[in-house]
């Protein structure tokens, strides 16, 4: 098992997160200002030796790896999507809490969203986890990428680090872990440009 860094980087704004709508798993594109966050971001990752580059199979992370890092093809995978809320895709989030009562409020809490159809946190931290395994196991290809979303790039981090208080990263922010001896660390999180 080769050591490994691996950059995360979050989609820029989406329409879901300007107008405080569920996406999870739904396909929603960036807005203007995502565009312009993904295209500022590039800077940031041009000077990196990517030896692979993997990106979540939804439009606003696909849109972002274009954007951010227009010279590399991506390997395309439902395994780094956003956690999936179910039945709450598209619905706004402040009138959830009225339509579906304690079981929503539950779910916010717990970030379950089975009971919605959807998923669980644990369920996203092993697709987090199998991830993280993935990637190690990959040979010759020592600098990885991955483009995808925050409640991913979270859950990651919580599996290197246990459950702690670590906050969703921001549109377009960038997360550096590394493997070596086949244990992750956390090097940086929550790296951006402002524009």
């Amino acid at each position: 098992m080769t050591d490994k860094i691996l950059y995360f980087v979050r989609h820029g704004e989406a329409e879901s997160n300007a107008n405080h709508f569920f996406a999870g798993q739904a396909d929603v594109p960036l807005t203007a200002l995502g565009i312009e966050q993904a295209k500022a971001t590039a800077p940031l990752l041009a000077h990196i030796p990517f030896d692979k580059v993997f990106c979540s199979d939804l439009q606003r992370a696909k849109s972002t790896a274009a954007l951010a890092l227009p010279d590399h093809k991506c390997e395309y995978t439902a395994e780094i999507r956003e956690i999936s809320v179910g039945e709450l895709a598209f619905q706004k989030i402040d009138l959830c809490a009225a339509k579906y009562g304690e079981v929503f409020l539950n779910a916010r809490k717990n970030v379950d969203y089975s009971a919605f159809g959807g998923e669980s946190y644990e369920e996203l931290m092993a697709r987090a986890q199998g991830f993280l395994d993935r990637v190690a196991a990959l040979e010759d290809t020592p600098v990885v990428g991955a483009f995808c979303h925050g409640g991913l790039i979270r859950a990651a981090a919580h599996c290197v680090l246990g459950k702690c208080a670590i906050g969703m990263p921001d549109n377009c922010a960038i997360a550096k872990f590394a493997c070596k001896d086949g244990k992750w660390t956390l090097c940086k999180w929550n790296v951006t440009v402002e524009i």
